[in-house]
């Protein structure tokens, strides 16, 4: 399922690509070739590249390509739902079905959720990966340990799975075993603690490519003004916005029909857990489904205490609020007994999974129905006809370019500036470089390739003015 969930996402994954994501890629050509192992996403001094280092093996193999670059994370994908699969019959007690149902709204996920799975600069498919690997090395603490700070120099919101787990294994411990906890978890701060700044100290010594910090700080910001944000992305997250085109990134005139569905379903999962809390015992049992919701919670109020820009936060660290689905389908089925409660929960589990399934079907027709152009792989074709390899354009284009044209292309970036041995080269070549998108551009020699206006060197100009301004396809 997650094979088929990532299907419209590979097939048209240029138009889910961007110049953050193309950073990774080019990262991973730089491991692949052997020039370069990094340890921090180049232009920052944190954020552990692991898509890179997962994708540097198929591209030595095979070449850069998207394919190369997105496929690892459906293989992360599918590691997540079998474990968090396997974590379900052996920890909750369901059987196979009920399993996959709590596990489905992971395995096919919502179309937001979906492409923010296959977007390598998110992390968010990764983190929920170190979430439940978390919960499976519980018993190791020093393994443990090792994880977290791996992880949390990763994506630092992991934490809310660490907050999670503590509190479960605090409240399933009771008054007699407090020691026992207090010391494990003793020996996992300072693990981890330690493990932390040594990768912090190994980052610092290898970052070759300098720093620009480019998140957004909303200072002096009241955590109860950041409700409504949460409230709004937590609904992207989900899957509760009408308009799709809010989540994906791409606008296809697509609207999600299945919207009513799902928020009938999650209302029905919530009543339910709210009166098993009520009625029944916590048993030792839902320990893995309490952990599931507490860790969605614990992600939402990070949203709101962390100064933030929300927009920033929305896919990189609310993705853990999709845990909440399966957490709550846990719980409830393995809670229930064999009554109406039991089966109420189940058809809410199967609506739930048939109406993000309707949604990512619904939106794979409407990609396919849109028929979009690649335009950004038509340049790089057009400079590589007339053998340009160096040039200058706005951020959000170009290192999407470099990449798309394999690495052959060097682009440095007009405004963030994240590769300064792409600014150095574009200096040294400036009189043979091409230019994107600037007005002062002289008439025989702008070209304009899908709309995206290129400015090339005066060597490649075309003189005659019946040219000038001439449109290549």
């Amino acid at each position: 399922m997650a094979i088929l969930t990532a299907a419209p996402f590979l097939a048209y994954a240029a138009f889910h690509f961007d110049s953050d994501q193309a950073i990774f890629g080019l990262m991973g050509i730089d491991i692949a070739h052997a020039h370069a192992f990094p340890l921090a996403m180049y232009g920052q001094d944190y954020l552990l590249p692991v898509p890179s280092w997962l994708a540097a093996p198929g591209m030595a193999l095979f070449g850069a390509s998207l394919t190369a670059l997105k496929a690892p994370l459906l293989a992360v994908h599918a590691l997540t739902v079998w474990m968090l699969y396997r974590l379900l019959r052996s920890q909750s007690g369901l059987g196979p079905w009920p399993a996959a149902l709590a596990t489905a709204p992971i395995a096919v996920p919502v179309p937001a959720m979906a492409a923010a799975f296959s977007n390598v600069s998110l992390g968010a498919i990764e983190s929920l990966c170190y979430v439940v690997a978390i919960y499976a090395l519980r018993a190791r603490p020093i393994a443990l340990a090792l994880l977290v700070a791996v992880a949390s120099a990763h994506r630092e919101f992991v934490v809310a799975g660490v907050m999670a787990l503590a509190l479960v294994e605090l409240f399933d411990a009771g008054t007699a075993g407090w020691l026992r906890f207090a010391k494990r978890w003793l020996t996992i701060a300072v693990v981890a603690v330690a493990a932390t700044t040594a990768i912090r100290a190994a980052q610092a010594r290898t970052i070759t490519n300098g720093v620009q910090h480019h998140v957004t700080i909303v200072a002096n910001r009241h955590p109860l003004q950041s409700l409504p944000w949460l409230a709004t992305h937590a609904a992207t997250v989900l899957g509760l916005h009408t308009d799709g085109n809010v989540s994906v990134g791409v606008a296809v005139g697509y609207s999600d029909p299945a919207v009513w569905l799902r928020i009938a379903a999650l209302a029905v999962l919530v009543v339910l857990a709210c009166a098993t809390l009520v009625r029944t015992r916590v048993r030792p049992e839902t320990a893995f489904a309490r952990y599931l919701v507490m860790t969605g919670v614990f992600a939402a109020v990070l949203f709101v205490a962390v100064p933030l820009d929300p927009d920033l936060m929305q896919y990189r660290y609310l993705p853990l609020v999709c845990l909440l689905p399966s957490g709550l389908a846990a719980a409830t089925i393995g809670s229930s007994g064999d009554g109406y409660r039991r089966r109420l929960a189940v058809s809410a589990a199967i609506i739930l999974a048939a109406a993000n399934a309707i949604s990512l079907v619904t939106y794979s027709r409407a990609l396919a129905r849109a028929h979009l152009v690649d335009t950004v792989r038509e340049v790089a074709v057009f400079l590589e006809q007339r053998n340009l390899h160096y040039g200058s354009a706005p951020y959000w284009t170009a290192y999407n370019l470099t990449f798309r044209s394999g690495g052959t292309i060097h682009v440095a970036s007009s405004d963030v500036v994240r590769i300064l041995s792409y600014q150095d080269e574009y200096r040294a070549h400036r009189a043979e470089a091409f230019r994107l998108g600037e007005e002062d551009c002289a008439p025989d020699r702008e070209v304009s390739v899908r709309a995206v206006r290129v400015c090339v060197p005066a060597e490649k100009a075309v003189p005659d003015s019946p040219n000038a301004g001439r449109v290549a396809r």
